[in-house]
């Protein structure tokens, strides 16, 4: 029973102390936590005198909150129990503050979609799935056409409005089970579970012809497209990040193209990516070293035997 609370613990459960005394420390209780739970405290008390532990509690006006709560087994001199103390703090800001720094991790802050890191999460979990299930996934790597020239133009809150607006609008094309996740500026990537190729096919081109109508952003028309890049798992990747820079690959493709497209990835034009990035790198590199001589050769014209260039 209890004997005795300050006014601390008054102001943080909204009981008095009359209401109190007297009572059983259940009557916080929230009904979260198992009787597993009570029993690894009890366990605990008996065998080290203490217990600490955040525990979920109920407040007199029925709002339950997180407590950090340390408990005290007092014994008197012969060794018997005399009193047991808790010592409690109220972590609701804590736990506040907590839960928005994962927000801000995990949920992007203008448009509220899943980030990079959310994504990578959701991909291992279907290559997990995967493994089990032997189910294809695909993902859909695409960005806005000349999202560049529309902020230039009308401002940089229109191209924010415009990328809250692009998120409704692919969520409108798409399942409730799909992942939409935005990874920074105008690049979005949709992750299809359960999908094969002529399905995400389907996808791509639902989802680009949705996006080649018009939105009206603070009174503007804006007419734009969308270049998509298509990866398949386990086909164009085993990995997270490997599938990301599959279809991050195909968008380019489709970008080089002529943009307001998609294609899936093509594991011979990544080599020959890879082989001109290489080639580009090399070349940087040679001229940052002063690898590169430079010669002069004269082009004669031999008949009239006079230097042309």
């Amino acid at each position: 029973r209890i004997v005795s609370v300050n006014a601390a613990y008054e102001a943080i459960t909204g009981y008095s102390q009359s209401e109190l005394i007297g009572a059983q420390p259940s009557v916080f209780q929230s009904g979260r936590h198992s009787r597993a739970f009570y029993r690894e405290l009890w366990h605990s008390l008996t065998s080290t005198n203490y217990w600490t532990v955040e525990v979920w509690n109920r407040r007199k006006n029925g709002e339950v909150f997180p407590q950090e709560t340390r408990i005290i087994r007092m014994l008197d001199e012969d060794g018997f129990v005399r009193n047991y103390a808790a010592l409690a703090l109220d972590i609701s800001e804590r736990k506040r503050n907590q839960e928005e720094i994962e927000r801000l991790a995990f949920y992007d802050s203008l448009t509220g979609a899943p980030t990079r890191r959310l994504l990578l999460e959701r991909i291992s979990e279907l290559i997990d799935d995967s493994a089990m299930t032997g189910h294809e996934f695909a993902l859909l790597y695409l960005d806005i056409d000349d999202f560049k020239g529309i902020n230039d133009s009308l401002g940089h809150e229109s191209g924010a409005l415009l990328m809250i607006a692009t998120l409704g609008r692919l969520r409108d094309q798409l399942s409730p089970e799909d992942l939409v996740a935005r990874l920074s500026g105008d690049e979005f990537v949709v992750v299809i579970p359960n999908t094969n190729q002529e399905e995400a096919a389907r996808a791509a081109e639902q989802v680009a012809s949705a996006m080649r109508l018009p939105f009206v952003v603070e009174s503007n028309l804006i007419h734009t497209s969308v270049s998509i890049g298509i990866a398949l798992y386990p086909r164009d990747g085993t990995g997270a990040n490997a599938l990301l820079r599959s279809g991050d690959t195909a968008r380019y493709e489709v970008k080089h193209e002529g943009r307001n497209s998609w294609r899936f990835f093509d594991s011979e034009t990544f080599s020959l990516q890879e082989r001109r990035g290489a080639i580009v790198r090399g070349l940087r590199q040679a001229l940052d070293s002063g690898e590169f001589r430079l010669f002069y050769q004269p082009q004669v014209d031999i008949a009239k035997r006079v230097m042309t260039g």
